[in-house]
């Protein structure tokens, strides 16, 4: 983020910059923050990734007020300045996570340590879960296709706002998703752990509604109408991150987490690469500078893609319950196998 401040003659810099490497240790940051939660709940799982998760949509709504007043303030590279210096403080929160006690390194204790690192990098970039595992392949392609329109309603706000003609800013739009957001994410985790239900039919009923939300938000015509609709979409935007987390864990147990989260990050991040553009060039036949009516330009065609592409994604999340059980009784049936032939000889 530093960097961008300086290399800011080309647009390709800020790709490498804010796209590439800004991109990467966020990634990381969300992946191992996860992988760190998964590892320390059990019983109250789905809860806890709510609260842990919660400060990404209450960071949201802060910001969009902060962020607006630094650039006002310092320019667009003073504001990513301090934004950097804000997010360098996630330097002394990881090293929360250190155990005190560390062995002091020696030789054998860096052979082996390295031997780790080795084993962490091919575990997390091992694909051989998506053939091995059905059920998680469609997962996967839930994810991806979710991702192409995910972040879509979020992207289009500012300029949605520009063009409905209200005069107003986007940052209170911003504040009502982010607050939204957060809450999704603590409430749903919190009926996942107190409610006897099935967290794959949860996830299902929570991306059929978040489809539903985001194609509500082409009836607003005020903007009252506007937050109301985001703060609804934002509720079951949080929730669906949640439950994603919980879902994974049941699926596969905590010791494949960091591999299943490498390879959903993967795609998700390459979906959400390519998706603004797919869209863009789906909806630019209906793009018409002198359509003035609110309800049909570029904006509502991408929203309306955006839902239908969004409760489409569901169709993959269906069969995996079955797959999944199947899986796991083939699985019994050949311990068992194995146990009856032991026995034998």
């Amino acid at each position: 983020m530093l960097l961008s401040t300086i290399f800011d003659q080309s647009i390709y810099f800020h790709f490498i910059t804010i796209g590439l490497l800004a991109g990467c240790g966020l990634g990381l940051l969300s992946i191992t923050k996860l992988i760190i939660v998964t590892i320390w709940f059990d019983q109250k799982l789905a809860l806890a990734l709510g609260i842990a998760e919660c400060g990404s949509g209450f960071g949201m709504a802060i910001f969009a007020f902060i962020t607006n007043y630094l650039i006002q303030m310092y320019t667009w590279k003073g504001a990513m300045i301090i934004l950097a210096g804000l997010l360098s403080t996630c330097l002394i929160f990881s090293a929360l996570y250190v155990e005190p006690n560390c062995p002091l390194p020696t030789s054998k204790h860096d052979m082996n340590s390295k031997s780790l690192f080795c084993q962490v990098i091919k575990e997390t970039t091992d694909f051989s879960l998506l053939w091995k595992r059905k059920s998680f392949l469609l997962f996967v392609l839930n994810q991806f296709f979710l991702s192409l329109v995910f972040f879509t309603p979020i992207i289009i706000i500012t300029d949605r706002i520009k063009r409905s003609g209200f005069g107003l800013s986007s940052s209170s739009i911003y504040f009502c998703f982010g607050i939204a957001n957060g809450f999704g994410r603590i409430l749903f985790g919190y009926i996942s752990t107190n409610f006897d239900i099935d967290n794959l039919w949860l996830l299902i009923i929570v991306t059929i509604a978040l489809g539903a939300t985001i194609w509500l938000t082409n009836l607003a015509h005020t903007f009252a109408t506007i937050q109301l609709f985001y703060a609804l979409f934002g509720i079951f935007f949080g929730a669906n991150i949640c439950l994603t987390q919980v879902v994974l864990v049941d699926m596969l147990g905590t010791n494949k987490m960091a591999n299943a989260l490498g390879i959903i990050s993967f795609f998700d991040g390459f979906a959400a690469l390519i998706g603004p553009p797919i869209i863009n060039l789906a909806v630019n036949y209906y793009d018409d500078d002198d359509n003035n009516d609110k309800n049909n330009d570029i904006y509502s065609t991408s929203i309306l893609i955006t839902s239908i592409v969004s409760i489409g994604s569901v169709l993959f999340l269906i069969p995996i319950s079955w797959l999944h059980h199947k899986q796991n009784s083939n699985e019994q049936n050949e311990i068992i196998s194995k146990h009856k032939k032991r026995y034998r000889h």
